[in-house]
Protein backbone atom coordinates (compact mmCIF):
# COMPACT_ATOMS: atom_id res chain seq x y z
CA UNK A 1 0.00 0.00 0.00
CA UNK A 2 2.61 2.59 0.47
CA UNK A 3 4.23 2.39 -2.94
CA UNK A 4 1.10 4.57 -3.96
CA UNK A 5 1.01 7.31 -1.93
CA UNK A 6 2.95 9.82 -3.93
CA UNK A 7 0.74 9.09 -6.89
CA UNK A 8 -2.16 9.52 -4.63
CA UNK A 9 -1.13 13.07 -3.48
CA UNK A 10 -0.18 14.32 -6.53
CA UNK A 11 -4.08 12.98 -7.78
CA UNK A 12 -5.23 14.42 -5.03
CA UNK A 13 -3.74 17.71 -5.47
CA UNK A 14 -5.52 17.77 -8.88
CA UNK A 15 -8.46 17.17 -7.11
CA UNK A 16 -9.00 19.49 -4.86
CA UNK A 17 -7.63 22.23 -6.92
CA UNK A 18 -10.84 21.27 -8.95
CA UNK A 19 -13.76 22.02 -8.33
CA UNK A 20 -15.43 19.05 -9.20
CA UNK A 21 -15.29 16.06 -11.45
CA UNK A 22 -16.15 13.53 -14.07
CA UNK A 23 -17.70 13.60 -17.42
CA UNK A 24 -21.35 13.93 -17.80
CA UNK A 25 -22.07 15.43 -21.45
CA UNK A 26 -24.87 17.22 -21.94
CA UNK A 27 -27.59 15.07 -23.52
CA UNK A 28 -28.70 16.47 -26.77
CA UNK A 29 -32.27 18.28 -26.97
CA UNK A 30 -34.64 17.23 -29.30
CA UNK A 31 -38.34 19.07 -29.41
CA UNK A 32 -39.84 16.17 -27.78
CA UNK A 33 -37.78 16.68 -24.21
CA UNK A 34 -38.78 19.07 -21.99
CA UNK A 35 -35.30 21.19 -22.09
CA UNK A 36 -36.04 22.21 -18.19
CA UNK A 37 -36.10 18.00 -17.58
CA UNK A 38 -33.11 17.87 -19.88
CA UNK A 39 -31.26 20.50 -18.15
CA UNK A 40 -31.83 18.13 -14.78
CA UNK A 41 -30.70 15.24 -16.20
CA UNK A 42 -27.84 16.42 -16.78
CA UNK A 43 -26.97 18.38 -13.92
CA UNK A 44 -27.49 14.87 -12.55
CA UNK A 45 -25.69 13.06 -14.76
CA UNK A 46 -22.72 15.56 -14.07
CA UNK A 47 -23.20 14.53 -10.69
CA UNK A 48 -23.10 10.76 -11.48
CA UNK A 49 -20.24 11.27 -13.12
CA UNK A 50 -18.42 12.43 -10.11
CA UNK A 51 -19.28 9.94 -8.18
CA UNK A 52 -18.64 6.95 -10.96
CA UNK A 53 -14.72 8.82 -11.10
CA UNK A 54 -14.52 8.23 -7.37
CA UNK A 55 -15.67 4.90 -7.01
CA UNK A 56 -13.33 3.81 -10.15
CA UNK A 57 -10.13 5.39 -8.31
CA UNK A 58 -11.27 4.09 -4.87
CA UNK A 59 -11.55 0.82 -6.15
CA UNK A 60 -7.72 -0.33 -6.30
CA UNK A 61 -7.44 0.43 -2.72
CA UNK A 62 -10.08 -1.90 -1.39
CA UNK A 63 -8.74 -5.11 0.50
CA UNK A 64 -10.55 -8.01 0.51
CA UNK A 65 -8.17 -8.72 4.14
CA UNK A 66 -5.57 -6.70 6.09
CA UNK A 67 -2.00 -6.97 4.28
CA UNK A 68 -0.41 -4.02 5.46
CA UNK A 69 1.23 -5.21 8.58
CA UNK A 70 5.23 -5.32 7.50
CA UNK A 71 6.46 -8.68 9.07
CA UNK A 72 9.47 -8.23 10.71
CA UNK A 73 11.53 -9.12 7.50
CA UNK A 74 9.50 -7.91 4.91
CA UNK A 75 8.08 -4.25 3.98
CA UNK A 76 4.19 -4.22 3.46
CA UNK A 77 3.02 -5.24 0.15
CA UNK A 78 2.05 -2.65 -2.04
CA UNK A 79 -2.08 -1.62 -2.88
CA UNK A 80 -2.74 -1.93 -6.44
CA UNK A 81 -1.94 1.27 -8.63
CA UNK A 82 -4.97 3.34 -9.34
CA UNK A 83 -6.41 2.73 -13.02
CA UNK A 84 -5.36 4.77 -15.54
CA UNK A 85 -7.81 7.89 -15.47
CA UNK A 86 -7.42 10.63 -17.00
CA UNK A 87 -8.86 12.86 -13.86
CA UNK A 88 -7.89 16.26 -15.46
CA UNK A 89 -9.95 15.73 -18.86
CA UNK A 90 -12.70 14.18 -16.65
CA UNK A 91 -12.68 17.75 -14.78
CA UNK A 92 -12.72 19.78 -17.32
CA UNK A 93 -15.60 17.75 -18.78
CA UNK A 94 -17.93 17.82 -15.89
CA UNK A 95 -16.84 21.85 -15.46
CA UNK A 96 -18.38 22.27 -19.45
CA UNK A 97 -21.05 20.26 -18.23
CA UNK A 98 -22.26 22.00 -15.22
CA UNK A 99 -21.67 25.81 -16.78
CA UNK A 100 -23.72 24.57 -19.83
CA UNK A 101 -26.57 23.54 -18.41
CA UNK A 102 -26.23 26.49 -15.47
CA UNK A 103 -26.31 23.47 -12.72
CA UNK A 104 -27.16 25.52 -9.18
CA UNK A 105 -24.16 24.81 -7.06
CA UNK A 106 -25.51 24.42 -4.07
CA UNK A 107 -27.95 21.79 -5.30
CA UNK A 108 -24.99 20.40 -7.10
CA UNK A 109 -22.51 20.14 -4.22
CA UNK A 110 -25.84 18.33 -1.96
CA UNK A 111 -26.29 15.81 -4.48
CA UNK A 112 -22.66 14.95 -4.25
CA UNK A 113 -22.16 14.92 -0.63
CA UNK A 114 -24.90 12.35 -0.39
CA UNK A 115 -23.93 10.11 -3.49
CA UNK A 116 -20.18 10.25 -2.33
CA UNK A 117 -21.90 9.03 1.24
CA UNK A 118 -23.05 6.04 -0.71
CA UNK A 119 -19.92 5.30 -1.97
CA UNK A 120 -18.73 1.34 0.22
CA UNK A 121 -14.85 1.45 0.88
CA UNK A 122 -13.00 -2.08 2.21
CA UNK A 123 -10.02 -1.12 4.17
CA UNK A 124 -9.09 1.88 6.07
CA UNK A 125 -6.81 3.43 2.94
CA UNK A 126 -9.53 3.43 0.86
CA UNK A 127 -12.26 4.89 3.27
CA UNK A 128 -9.24 7.86 4.38
CA UNK A 129 -8.93 8.31 0.44
CA UNK A 130 -12.77 8.57 0.03
CA UNK A 131 -13.13 10.60 2.86
CA UNK A 132 -10.57 13.24 1.37
CA UNK A 133 -11.51 13.10 -2.10
CA UNK A 134 -15.50 13.90 -0.49
CA UNK A 135 -14.09 16.53 1.81
CA UNK A 136 -12.27 18.55 -1.26
CA UNK A 137 -15.09 18.12 -3.74
CA UNK A 138 -17.65 19.32 -1.29
CA UNK A 139 -15.76 22.29 -0.24
CA UNK A 140 -15.02 20.82 3.51
CA UNK A 141 -11.69 21.35 3.63
CA UNK A 142 -10.69 24.78 5.63
CA UNK A 143 -8.55 27.21 3.26
CA UNK A 144 -6.62 28.26 6.19
CA UNK A 145 -3.48 26.17 7.64
CA UNK A 146 -3.84 26.78 11.32
CA UNK A 147 -5.07 25.32 14.69
CA UNK A 148 -7.87 22.82 14.86
CA UNK A 149 -9.03 21.76 18.35
CA UNK A 150 -10.43 18.22 18.80
CA UNK A 151 -12.70 17.16 21.43
CA UNK A 152 -13.28 13.69 23.05
CA UNK A 153 -16.10 12.15 21.65
CA UNK A 154 -15.19 13.71 18.03
CA UNK A 155 -14.21 11.60 15.30
CA UNK A 156 -10.52 11.64 14.51
CA UNK A 157 -10.46 10.62 11.23
CA UNK A 158 -13.14 12.70 9.79
CA UNK A 159 -11.48 15.73 11.31
CA UNK A 160 -8.41 14.53 9.37
CA UNK A 161 -9.72 14.22 6.47
CA UNK A 162 -11.25 17.69 6.12
CA UNK A 163 -8.16 19.29 8.09
CA UNK A 164 -5.43 21.36 5.34
CA UNK A 165 -2.46 19.97 4.94
CA UNK A 166 0.13 21.17 7.25
CA UNK A 167 -2.76 21.94 9.92
CA UNK A 168 -2.12 21.70 13.61
CA UNK A 169 -4.57 18.83 15.12
CA UNK A 170 -4.59 19.97 19.23
CA UNK A 171 -6.06 16.66 21.15
CA UNK A 172 -7.33 16.99 24.58
CA UNK A 173 -6.49 15.45 27.70
CA UNK A 174 -8.33 11.96 28.00
CA UNK A 175 -8.75 9.43 26.39
CA UNK A 176 -9.04 8.96 22.29
CA UNK A 177 -10.30 5.72 20.88
CA UNK A 178 -9.41 4.31 17.30
CA UNK A 179 -11.27 1.50 16.50
CA UNK A 180 -9.76 1.30 12.50
CA UNK A 181 -6.37 2.89 11.75
CA UNK A 182 -5.33 6.06 11.67
CA UNK A 183 -4.53 6.82 7.74
CA UNK A 184 -2.48 10.46 7.21
CA UNK A 185 -2.90 11.13 3.46
CA UNK A 186 -0.93 15.21 4.01
CA UNK A 187 1.66 16.27 6.63
CA UNK A 188 -0.25 17.39 9.52
CA UNK A 189 0.91 17.86 13.27
CA UNK A 190 -0.55 16.13 16.19
CA UNK A 191 -0.08 17.33 19.27
CA UNK A 192 -1.49 16.11 22.36
CA UNK A 193 -2.41 18.10 25.93
CA UNK A 194 1.03 15.85 27.56
CA UNK A 195 2.26 12.24 27.32
CA UNK A 196 0.78 11.17 30.43
CA UNK A 197 -2.65 13.54 29.96
CA UNK A 198 -3.87 12.48 26.00
CA UNK A 199 -3.85 8.89 25.44
CA UNK A 200 -4.54 7.43 21.70
CA UNK A 201 -6.18 3.78 22.17
CA UNK A 202 -6.07 1.74 19.04
CA UNK A 203 -7.95 -1.94 18.75
CA UNK A 204 -7.22 -1.67 15.29
CA UNK A 205 -5.62 -4.28 12.72
CA UNK A 206 -2.22 -3.56 11.40
CA UNK A 207 -1.49 -0.09 12.83
CA UNK A 208 -3.09 2.71 15.04
CA UNK A 209 -1.39 4.94 12.39
CA UNK A 210 -0.36 4.58 8.75
CA UNK A 211 1.66 7.49 6.98
CA UNK A 212 1.02 7.59 4.08
CA UNK A 213 2.44 10.88 2.41
CA UNK A 214 5.79 12.11 1.57
CA UNK A 215 4.83 15.69 3.59
CA UNK A 216 6.30 16.04 7.26
CA UNK A 217 4.33 14.27 9.75
CA UNK A 218 4.91 15.59 13.22
CA UNK A 219 3.38 13.77 16.61
CA UNK A 220 3.88 15.07 19.64
CA UNK A 221 2.83 14.94 23.53
CA UNK A 222 0.71 11.70 23.42
CA UNK A 223 0.56 8.36 23.92
CA UNK A 224 -0.57 5.43 21.65
CA UNK A 225 -1.26 2.18 23.04
CA UNK A 226 -2.57 -0.88 21.49
CA UNK A 227 -5.64 -2.45 23.33
CA UNK A 228 -7.24 -5.81 22.61
CA UNK A 229 -5.75 -8.77 20.55
CA UNK A 230 -5.92 -7.36 17.19
CA UNK A 231 -2.07 -8.22 15.61
CA UNK A 232 -0.83 -4.87 14.75
CA UNK A 233 2.13 -2.02 15.41
CA UNK A 234 1.82 1.08 16.69
CA UNK A 235 2.53 3.44 13.63
CA UNK A 236 3.70 2.17 10.17
CA UNK A 237 4.66 4.29 7.56
CA UNK A 238 5.78 4.11 3.56
CA UNK A 239 9.09 4.10 1.89
CA UNK A 240 8.58 8.32 1.27
CA UNK A 241 7.12 8.93 4.77
CA UNK A 242 9.18 11.96 7.02
CA UNK A 243 8.04 11.31 10.35
CA UNK A 244 9.14 13.14 13.31
CA UNK A 245 8.39 12.09 17.27
CA UNK A 246 8.57 14.31 20.62
CA UNK A 247 7.50 13.68 24.00
CA UNK A 248 5.27 10.53 22.95
CA UNK A 249 4.75 7.36 24.04
CA UNK A 250 4.13 3.98 22.15
CA UNK A 251 3.33 0.65 23.51
CA UNK A 252 1.49 -2.76 23.52
CA UNK A 253 2.40 -4.14 19.77
CA UNK A 254 0.74 -7.65 18.82
CA UNK A 255 3.03 -9.36 16.87
CA UNK A 256 0.84 -12.71 14.67
CA UNK A 257 2.59 -15.99 13.97
CA UNK A 258 4.55 -15.43 11.15
CA UNK A 259 6.31 -12.30 12.37
CA UNK A 260 3.77 -9.76 11.54
CA UNK A 261 3.03 -6.31 13.48
CA UNK A 262 4.64 -5.85 17.29
CA UNK A 263 6.68 -2.89 16.47
CA UNK A 264 5.95 0.48 18.16
CA UNK A 265 7.10 2.22 15.20
CA UNK A 266 7.75 0.48 11.68
CA UNK A 267 9.73 2.42 8.52
CA UNK A 268 9.11 0.10 6.02
CA UNK A 269 10.37 -0.17 2.85
CA UNK A 270 12.57 -2.49 0.24
CA UNK A 271 15.63 -2.56 -0.98
CA UNK A 272 17.20 0.83 -0.94
CA UNK A 273 13.69 2.90 -1.37
CA UNK A 274 13.78 5.24 1.73
CA UNK A 275 17.50 6.24 1.11
CA UNK A 276 19.00 9.57 0.11
CA UNK A 277 16.57 12.02 1.32
CA UNK A 278 17.82 12.71 4.58
CA UNK A 279 16.85 11.98 8.00
CA UNK A 280 13.37 10.00 7.72
CA UNK A 281 12.56 9.78 11.39
CA UNK A 282 13.28 12.05 14.37
CA UNK A 283 12.87 10.88 17.79
CA UNK A 284 13.47 13.00 21.03
CA UNK A 285 12.65 12.41 24.45
CA UNK A 286 9.80 9.66 23.63
CA UNK A 287 8.81 6.10 25.07
CA UNK A 288 9.17 2.60 23.42
CA UNK A 289 7.98 -0.04 25.80
CA UNK A 290 6.33 -3.70 26.12
CA UNK A 291 6.02 -4.24 22.33
CA UNK A 292 6.09 -7.83 21.24
CA UNK A 293 8.73 -7.16 18.70
CA UNK A 294 10.79 -4.01 18.44
CA UNK A 295 10.44 -0.21 19.67
CA UNK A 296 11.30 1.16 16.40
CA UNK A 297 12.42 -0.87 12.82
CA UNK A 298 13.81 0.62 10.30
CA UNK A 299 14.29 -0.83 6.91
CA UNK A 300 15.06 -0.10 2.82
CA UNK A 301 17.45 2.46 3.35
CA UNK A 302 15.46 4.39 6.23
CA UNK A 303 17.67 7.13 8.03
CA UNK A 304 16.90 8.05 12.04
CA UNK A 305 18.03 10.45 14.30
CA UNK A 306 17.17 9.27 18.09
CA UNK A 307 18.16 11.04 21.17
CA UNK A 308 16.73 11.37 25.06
CA UNK A 309 14.50 7.95 24.49
CA UNK A 310 13.80 5.23 26.14
CA UNK A 311 13.44 1.69 24.83
CA UNK A 312 11.99 -0.91 27.66
CA UNK A 313 10.84 -4.70 27.49
CA UNK A 314 10.67 -4.71 24.16
CA UNK A 315 10.41 -8.81 23.29
CA UNK A 316 12.83 -8.85 20.35
CA UNK A 317 14.95 -5.56 20.21
CA UNK A 318 14.66 -2.20 21.41
CA UNK A 319 15.76 -0.80 18.12
CA UNK A 320 16.25 -2.74 15.14
CA UNK A 321 18.26 -1.70 12.04
CA UNK A 322 17.50 -3.93 9.23
CA UNK A 323 18.53 -3.80 5.48
CA UNK A 324 20.24 -0.67 4.14
CA UNK A 325 18.98 1.77 7.12
CA UNK A 326 21.35 4.22 8.88
CA UNK A 327 21.19 7.04 11.08
CA UNK A 328 22.21 7.35 14.95
CA UNK A 329 20.78 6.97 18.27
CA UNK A 330 22.17 8.58 21.31
CA UNK A 331 21.68 9.71 24.51
CA UNK A 332 19.15 7.21 25.18
CA UNK A 333 18.57 3.68 27.65
CA UNK A 334 17.75 0.61 27.56
CA UNK A 335 16.22 -1.38 29.61
CA UNK A 336 15.26 -4.88 29.68
CA UNK A 337 15.27 -5.84 25.74
CA UNK A 338 16.05 -8.99 23.89
CA UNK A 339 18.49 -6.76 22.25
CA UNK A 340 18.95 -3.30 23.08
CA UNK A 341 20.04 -2.44 19.67
CA UNK A 342 20.09 -5.17 16.55
CA UNK A 343 22.12 -3.86 13.29
CA UNK A 344 21.03 -6.40 11.14
CA UNK A 345 21.49 -7.22 6.68
CA UNK A 346 23.97 -3.91 5.29
CA UNK A 347 23.03 -1.65 8.24
CA UNK A 348 25.17 1.69 9.26
CA UNK A 349 24.23 3.32 11.92
CA UNK A 350 25.79 5.18 14.73
CA UNK A 351 25.36 4.02 18.18
CA UNK A 352 26.99 6.50 20.97
CA UNK A 353 26.94 7.81 25.02
CA UNK A 354 23.58 5.57 25.50
CA UNK A 355 23.36 2.86 28.72
CA UNK A 356 22.10 -0.79 27.78
CA UNK A 357 21.05 -2.65 31.16
CA UNK A 358 19.56 -5.86 31.40
CA UNK A 359 18.13 -8.07 28.66
CA UNK A 360 20.00 -11.13 26.84
CA UNK A 361 22.13 -8.83 24.31
CA UNK A 362 23.22 -5.12 24.36
CA UNK A 363 24.21 -4.62 21.01
CA UNK A 364 24.42 -7.40 18.60
CA UNK A 365 25.55 -7.21 14.51
CA UNK A 366 24.98 -9.21 11.70
CA UNK A 367 25.75 -9.59 8.03
CA UNK A 368 27.22 -7.23 6.40
CA UNK A 369 26.48 -4.62 9.15
CA UNK A 370 28.99 -1.77 10.18
CA UNK A 371 27.88 -0.07 12.75
CA UNK A 372 29.47 3.08 14.39
CA UNK A 373 29.75 2.03 18.31
CA UNK A 374 31.04 4.10 20.49
CA UNK A 375 31.01 5.69 24.42
CA UNK A 376 28.23 3.07 25.41
CA UNK A 377 27.81 1.31 29.32
CA UNK A 378 26.19 -1.78 28.85
CA UNK A 379 25.35 -3.89 32.25
CA UNK A 380 23.98 -7.06 33.27
CA UNK A 381 23.41 -8.66 29.75
CA UNK A 382 22.75 -12.13 30.38
CA UNK A 383 24.47 -13.50 27.31
CA UNK A 384 26.76 -10.88 26.58
CA UNK A 385 27.32 -7.04 26.15
CA UNK A 386 28.20 -6.76 22.43
CA UNK A 387 28.44 -9.72 19.39
CA UNK A 388 29.64 -9.58 15.76
CA UNK A 389 28.46 -12.39 13.72
CA UNK A 390 28.89 -13.53 9.85
CA UNK A 391 31.13 -10.86 8.27
CA UNK A 392 29.90 -7.44 10.30
CA UNK A 393 32.75 -4.92 10.99
CA UNK A 394 32.39 -1.42 11.81
CA UNK A 395 34.21 0.55 14.97
CA UNK A 396 33.56 -0.85 18.35
CA UNK A 397 35.10 2.14 21.18
CA UNK A 398 35.39 3.21 24.58
CA UNK A 399 32.77 0.66 25.67
CA UNK A 400 32.16 0.15 29.12
CA UNK A 401 30.57 -3.61 29.96
CA UNK A 402 29.81 -4.09 33.72
CA UNK A 403 28.24 -7.52 35.54
CA UNK A 404 28.38 -9.49 32.09
CA UNK A 405 28.61 -13.26 31.31
CA UNK A 406 30.47 -11.87 28.34
CA UNK A 407 31.88 -8.27 26.81
CA UNK A 408 32.95 -8.73 23.33
CA UNK A 409 32.06 -11.78 21.25
CA UNK A 410 33.34 -11.75 17.86
CA UNK A 411 32.16 -14.67 15.12
CA UNK A 412 35.03 -16.02 12.93
CA UNK A 413 34.58 -13.78 9.66
CA UNK A 414 33.54 -10.35 11.98
CA UNK A 415 36.25 -7.96 12.09
CA UNK A 416 35.30 -4.64 13.65
CA UNK A 417 38.14 -2.50 14.56
CA UNK A 418 38.18 -2.19 18.61
CA UNK A 419 39.54 0.79 20.30
CA UNK A 420 40.02 1.29 24.16
CA UNK A 421 36.65 -0.93 25.52
CA UNK A 422 36.63 -2.06 28.89
CA UNK A 423 35.56 -5.93 28.06
CA UNK A 424 36.36 -8.94 28.15
CA UNK A 425 36.98 -10.48 24.59
CA UNK A 426 35.65 -13.94 23.31
CA UNK A 427 36.83 -14.63 19.71
CA UNK A 428 35.87 -17.43 17.67
CA UNK A 429 31.96 -18.27 17.82
CA UNK A 430 29.14 -17.43 16.06
CA UNK A 431 26.51 -16.77 18.61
Amino acid sequence: MTRTAPRLAGLLTALLLTACSVPAPSPSLSPSIDPELARRAACAGAVQGVVDAVRLFVEPYNVTQPSATPSTTTSPTASPTPGEVDIQSSLEQAQRTIRANKCDEKDFTTDLELRLAGVTTRGPVAGAVLRRLSAGMTGQIGEQVGVIEVAIGDDLALVISRAPAGATLMLPAGTVKLSEPLVLLDGVIIVGAGRSATVLTTSAADAGIFVLTADLVSINDLTLRRVGKAIGSGIVTGPQAVLSLSSVRVLGARAGKDNQGGAGVQLSAEGSQAAGRGTTLEVTDSIFENNAWTGIAASGGHRVSIVSSRFSNNKQCGICFLDGSEGSVSGSRFERNGIGVAVIGDATPTIANNRITAGDVGIQSSGTARPSIDRNTISGSTRAAVIYTDKAAGTLGHTTCQKVRYGIVLGRSSVPTLIDNTCSLVRGGES
